[in-house]
């Protein structure tokens, strides 16, 4: 075997076991969906979507929000916006989903899983 080729081995070897290395420590986060309170472009608080209901009172932008995780999902049940567009939602619970909250510039949005559903496929 020439020095390339073992070079070439070793250095596919390595990249291999990098993979698998990722694949193992990353296996929680694809089971495990979270959701995440941003206000104002900051994360705030990341908690699973597991266990049993609980609320968050989140604070911002002059007012109130209160974020209902637990059970699989995530909802803005109660808020002191004009619209109230961020209630009118409901839950999200797939990763990709989200909840928006203008006036408070509150995001509430579920990371990790393994991934959501195909809606449509183009062409």
């Amino acid at each position: 075997m020439k020095r390339l080729d073992r070079a070439a081995a070793l250095a596919t070897a390595a990249g291999l076991a990098l993979c698998a290395l990722l694949a193992f420590v990353n296996k929680d986060a694809l089971d495990s969906p979270e959701v995440e309170i941003v206000v104002n472009g900051e994360v705030v608080e990341r908690l699973s979507l597991a266990g049993e209901p609980r609320d968050i009172t989140v604070r911002a932008g002059g007012g109130f929000n209160v974020v209902r995780v637990g059970e699989g999902r995530a909802a803005v049940v109660s808020a002191d916006c004009p619209d109230q567009t961020c209630v009118k939602n409901g839950e999200i619970s797939r990763p990709g989903e989200g909840s928006v909250c203008l006036p408070h510039k509150l995001v509430v949005r579920v990371t990790g899983g393994r991934g959501g559903e195909v809606d449509a496929v183009s062409k």
